[in-house]
């Protein structure tokens, strides 16, 4: 029996629907060192090879002896909230109801809107205090030549990522000043409203929001 392909190698171009994709994990590495900063602090305990073989001898009466060089599993044991490192925002979020009905929780969110071609602004000029304005984003866009379609996912590189592991700095980002955000942040603290947008790569605090429709 063949083996098939061998996988893609990192960030590497593969055949998937019919089409040649290409996969970037915009994802922040969550460590004991990036917890200082978080809002909401997380916590992983390691554990080696030799840390377990206590827990397989108690849970499963399986020694040492039995194990590959005498070396048990590895894990880790994390604590964290639903709002650490990079994550998505539900409606249910931000308040209880949303375009007068109840708000979608993160398990309602419909997989669809977490998929789709990535559309990367940079921004990393703007100024943090200005922030990022109307004339900023139609100005990137014209420069890369593309018109926004339904279900693209927006990535708005602003540069803080080159801190985000480091320091408490890594929330201090410009913010979107532009009417039409700031009308979605408005509806957003109201309703849990706002533009589906993900800010990849910009920030070690990452929040992406959906509307409730």
């Amino acid at each position: 029996m063949s083996a098939g392909p061998p996988p893609p190698a990192d960030g590497a171009a593969f055949p998937f629907a019919g089409r040649s994709v290409h996969v970037v994990d915009l994802s922040q590495r969550l460590s004991n060192a990036t917890s200082a900063f978080e809002p909401m602090p997380h916590e992983i305990e390691y554990f080696d090879h030799t840390d377990t073989i206590a827990v397989a001898e108690a849970k499963f009466g399986v020694g040492a002896e039995h194990w590959l060089e005498g070396r048990v599993w590895a894990h880790e044991r994390v604590t964290l909230t639903t709002h650490s490192g990079t994550h998505v925002d539900a409606p249910y979020h931000y308040h209880p109801t949303s375009a007068g009905r109840p708000a979608r929780t993160i398990a309602e969110v419909p997989l669809r809107w977490l998929m789709g071609d990535g559309v990367l602004l940079d921004l990393r000029h703007c100024d943090r205090v200005e922030g990022i304005r109307e004339a900023h984003v139609r100005a990137e866009l014209e420069r890369i030549g593309h018109e926004p379609r339904a279900f693209d996912i927006v990535l708005v590189r602003t540069g803080t990522d080159a801190r985000s592991a480091t320091s408490a700095r890594c929330r201090r980002r410009p913010a979107s000043r532009c009417s039409r955000c700031r009308s979605a942040s408005s509806a957003r603290a109201r309703h849990g409203r706002a533009c589906r947008a993900r800010a990849g790569g910009s920030s070690g605090i990452t929040d992406t929001v959906f509307t409730n429709r």
